[in-house]
């Protein structure tokens, strides 16, 4: 890509001050990462069992199955329908098939219980339907995070705390039972079980080139750590370039994944691995992301914690230091143009008309130009580019904005004070 911009600055008088920057917009569809035991890229390319199953409307039966004065768990009275007002399940139950009993209908469509664990356990849970309803369980922690959830439409939905932040962890979380439909008496099953020993983990520090062509080998670096309490065996780390810091659809999942020894618990290793940038790759600004063990095939103690994204992106295609291998000089400055107005330390001239060039790519996203401008003058400036591209250009006076437009293709930019409130203004 040739992030050359070639600035043509014509003014009746001054300039005050240009900023340029290129604009990428990207469309995607937010992905949220993957939870407990699923593919983190399979499950992309998958529909849920709610999509290929359709649901009826959210709603309970014409009748009221449950009787007015209810015995939910056993006890006297309804399970509340808020965290605050749920009955308590006890410390590390374990009810078996047997399970509890509860019922829920038109007038009491959600019902709530807290389970308290003591540490190295985890719980898992059931909720068996009852006929022709259609009932929803999540499993919540104490900052009302939802970190399991089941549902689906069929008559047994089943959480767990294993794979999830309440692993292992003494506390309290809250089971939330939740109506879709139809009415009826439930049973919620648990079981506690000590927590078996896990891995978790986890990727920091990553570093990349800032510039890069596709086709191109590149060194990524990062470190990748073991945060719990057994070794990891071996496993894989993936790579994706991202136009953002998030993985979402779009992006770009390399095929060469790291292979990664095993690593004991509490350690960290850092890595070095050269990764080929696929020659199909567009022109752009990505970020690199490494993912540890990204197809799931470890199970860790954690699911959601195993990558991390680099803090700097890279710029793949032609960049102004490809342009300039000794340096930029935009505007006659000897050096890169300041990217914002604080940095400017002194204007271009006064009552100015002139020509000058400069060149911004993705990763010097802003040049800044300041002129002084007499009183009862107008402005005029245009900004001409050697190559299709889009960039964005603000006229301001102080912190006023007098103009902000942008771009694209190889038209010419073009802006004046003329006509505004600003025309005939110095500063």
């Amino acid at each position: 890509m040739d992030n050359r911009r070639v600035l043509t600055l014509v003014a009746t008088l001054l300039l005050i001050s240009t900023t340029i920057s290129p604009v990428i917009a990207a469309f995607e569809t937010a992905n949220s990462q993957p939870t407990y035991e699923q593919d983190i890229f399979q499950q992309m390319e998958s529909k849920a069992l709610n999509e290929l199953t359709p649901r009826s409307s959210s709603n309970t039966g014409a009748r009221a199955a449950c009787p007015l004065v209810q015995s939910d768990a056993g006890a006297s009275g309804d399970a509340g329908n808020t965290a605050n007002s749920s009955r308590s399940l006890g410390t590390n139950p374990n009810s078996g098939q047997t399970g509890n009993q509860g019922c829920m209908d038109a007038n009491d469509q959600d019902d709530w219980y807290e389970v308290t664990i003591t540490s190295g356990k985890d719980v898992d849970v059931e909720l068996v339907v009852p006929a022709g309803a259609d009932f929803d369980i999540d499993l919540v922690d104490g900052g009302g995070n939802v970190v399991d959830s089941s549902a689906g439409v069929g008559s047994l939905e089943k959480v767990t705390t294993i794979g999830t932040s309440l692993s292992g962890i003494a506390g309290s979380f809250h089971i939330q039972l939740t109506v879709w439909s139809g009415d009826g008496q439930y049973t919620l099953r648990t079981w506690t079980n000590d927590t078996p020993p896990m891995p978790d983990l986890t990727i920091s520090n990553v570093v990349a080139p800032t510039t890069g062509q596709a086709g191109q080998t590149v060194d990524v670096n990062y470190t990748v750590s073991n945060e719990w309490n057994t070794s990891s065996g071996a496993f894989e780390s993936q790579f994706i370039l991202s136009t953002d810091q998030i993985y979402n659809w779009g992006d770009v999942l390399i095929s060469q994944s790291q292979s990664e020894t095993d690593l004991a618990e509490n350690s960290s290793r850092n890595m070095n691995s050269q990764v080929m940038i696929p020659s199909n790759t567009a022109n752009g600004t990505y970020y690199w992301i490494v993912w540890a063990d990204g197809y799931g095939n470890v199970s860790e103690k954690t699911e959601t914690n195993n990558n991390n994204v680099s803090a700097v992106p890279m710029l793949i295609g032609e960049s102004c230091e490809d342009r300039h291998p000794n340096g930029l000089d935009d505007a006659g400055l000897g050096a890169d143009a300041p990217n914002n107005r604080s940095s400017v330390v002194a204007p271009l001239g006064n009552n100015v008309t002139s020509q000058y060039t400069g060149c911004i790519d993705g990763i010097d996203a802003n040049d800044v130009f300041s002129f002084d401008v007499p009183a009862n003058h107008t402005i005029e400036f245009e900004i001409t580019r050697h190559k299709s591209s889009t960039v964005d250009a603000e006229l301001t006076l102080g912190n006023n904005l007098v103009y902000g437009g942008f771009g694209w293709g190889n038209n010419t930019l073009k802006t004046t004070t003329k006509g505004t409130s600003y025309d005939g203004i110095g500063g």
